[in-house]
Parts: C-alpha cells; structure tokens; sequence
C-alpha cells in the first residue's frame, strides 16, 4: 500500500511539472507548490522505510521462535537414542500409553512397534476411544516400558550379565516422553504395514476394520515422536536423555 502511494504522488509530481511547462508557466511561480509536493515525498517515503524495517524484524523474530521452538529443532535433528533404550523397544511389543487432557489423566495398555529408521513408535487405535479423543486435543503423551522376564533378550553383552547370579541386574523400566502425530494417507498405511508385519499375533488391533474408510480409516495409526527418556534399573538408578542435548553433543 505505501509504495502505491509513493508510486502514485511521484508520477502526480512529474505529470504537475509536464502540464505546468507546456501551459508556459514557469516553475518559479510554483516553487511553494513544488516544494510542499516533494516534502510530501519525502515523508511518505521515510514512512515506507519504517514499514518494511517493522516487518523484516517481525519476519526474523517469527523465524527465531519457530527455530527455538522444540518441535522444529526435533524435526530436523534426530540424534539414535541410548542403546538401552533401542535394546528395550525391539525386544517389547507392550507398553503403557499415558494421555491426559483437563486435568483428566488416562493411562492404555498398548502394542507397539519401533520404528528405529525415523525414531518413532507405532501404535493403532479406534477413534472412538478416550486416548484418541485426548490425543487429539493434547498429543504431548509419555510411555512406561519395563523388560518383563518373559522377553527374549540378547543376555551375551556385558550390559547384560547379572550381578552375583542375580538376573534382575538386567531390568530396565524406561520413560519415554514425546508428541503424538496421527499420520494421514499413504504414510498412516506404510507404518501400519510395519506395525503390523512386526505384530502380526496382534493384527486385530491394527489392520483396518469393517466400519474404516479410505477418508476415515479405523483403526488409526498414532506415531510417537521421543523427546525425552527416562531409565531405571532395579537398583533405582536413574539416568536422564534429552534429544535436544544429545543433537547438541554430537553437532
């Protein structure tokens, strides 16, 4: 709007000094006129100076906070998370689902499959239950997963082997805290393919019901994208991941 105004005043000053020319007048006898045309200029042009510095900072202060914000930086930087961790989410195919919205907690007992190419874990659920509706509205969730004995875990590594006999030296609880996404299109049916090729005891909970459509497809497909972990062995030691600190420590 203001370079159409200053646009518009120079070619009305330029037009004033053609039609005062050709009528013989002589530009002496408008010098007040001319003078106050270009202080006008002049000022519209400090005012379009004004605005486009006001929107070049508000465009470097939007772009900042976008950067900042820790969904952006997750989204472009994903640092492999801690082996224990990788070790308990391919051994487990249970966890807990915790949601929560209006002070209303909910906690779902889950399948899941981890993704360990994009980081993410993949569950399904029906859309008519509570976790989907708190999803929905509020997809920060956590997840607890614990090594129960019946997993069949790889016990030849050292981080494995009990201490004195004792077999409990290899349990882990973890805590996974992270964004929940309900993918949509092609991308939903590719995770589900994998969910569902990893869990294939559990393919009533994941392959598309009777009631699903290609618009609405039910079961739906919820990924997990890990921010945080939590680990806790049996002797109640406990150590802290944050991917925005590992990104930083490996950059």
């Amino acid at each position: 709007m203001m370079a159409a105004t200053l646009g518009a005043a120079s070619a009305g000053l330029l037009a004033y000094y053609i039609f005062s020319t050709t009528k013989g007048s002589t530009i002496s006898n408008n010098t007040d006129e001319l003078e106050q045309v270009k202080a006008e200029l002049a000022a519209a042009k400090q005012e379009l100076t004004r605005a486009n510095t006001s929107a070049a900072a508000s465009d470097d202060a939007a772009t900042a906070t976008m950067t900042d914000s820790p969904s952006s930086a997750l989204s472009l930087i994903k640092p492999p998370l801690p082996f224990h961790v990788v070790r308990l989410l391919e051994a487990s195919q249970l966890c807990f689902l915790s949601t929560s919205t209006n002070n209303d907690p909910h906690l779902s007992l889950m399948n899941f499959t981890y993704y360990q190419k994009e980081e993410i874990v993949i569950m399904c659920t029906q859309r008519d239950t509570k976790k989907f509706r708190q999803i929905s509205k509020v997809p920060t969730v956590a997840l607890l997963i614990h090594d129960f004995p019946h997993l069949k875990l790889d016990d030849s590594s050292p981080e494995n082997s009990p201490s004195s006999g004792d077999e409990k030296g290899k349990t882990y609880s973890i805590t996974l805290n992270g964004t929940a996404e309900i993918p949509q299109g092609d991308y939903a049916e590719t995770l589900r393919d994998i969910h569902l090729k990893a869990n294939p005891d559990y393919a009533g909970f994941i392959q598309q019901g009777p009631d699903s459509t290609p618009e609405c497809p039910s079961p739906a497909v919820l990924v997990v994208r890990i921010q945080s972990a939590r680990l806790c062995n049996f002797k109640d030691k406990v150590e802290h991941w944050d991917a925005r600190s590992a990104a930083a420590l490996s950059e």
